[in-house]
């Protein structure tokens, strides 16, 4: 049977038989053409696309954060300093991300 939380997409169950099965009517496949399509056209109307490169950072700290907790719970042991450069590198991209969005702010279209 199908397992895990990845689904069937890209897997030996992606085929037209089986969305027969799944989605009859191709009311959640058409759905969710329509969802990309507007933000396909949200992304074409604006100047600068809504993406907060702040909350990717924050995201980013996040994971490092928890990366020698994930190892471990995985059975590998990890020397949590191996981790400083990899968060220098974070840090660093903080400090763009928050110079970026400070001037995306200045144009009037804050994307926070």
């Amino acid at each position: 049977g199908i397992t895990g939380t990845y689904g069937t997409y890209h897997s030996v169950y992606d085929s037209f038989v089986y969305m027969e099965i799944v989605d009859p009517e191709w009311e959640r496949a058409k759905a969710m053409a329509q969802l990309y399509a507007l933000i396909a056209f949200e992304m074409v109307d604006n100047d600068i696309i809504p993406f907060s490169v702040i909350n990717l950072y924050d995201s980013m700290v996040r994971w490092i954060g928890d990366l020698p907790t994930w190892a471990t719970d995985e059975g590998c042991t990890m020397d949590a300093s191996l981790l400083q450069p990899l968060l220098d590198s974070v840090m660093i991209f903080g400090n763009v991300a928050l110079d970026f969005t400070n001037a995306i702010g200045d144009l009037g279209s804050d994307p926070n």
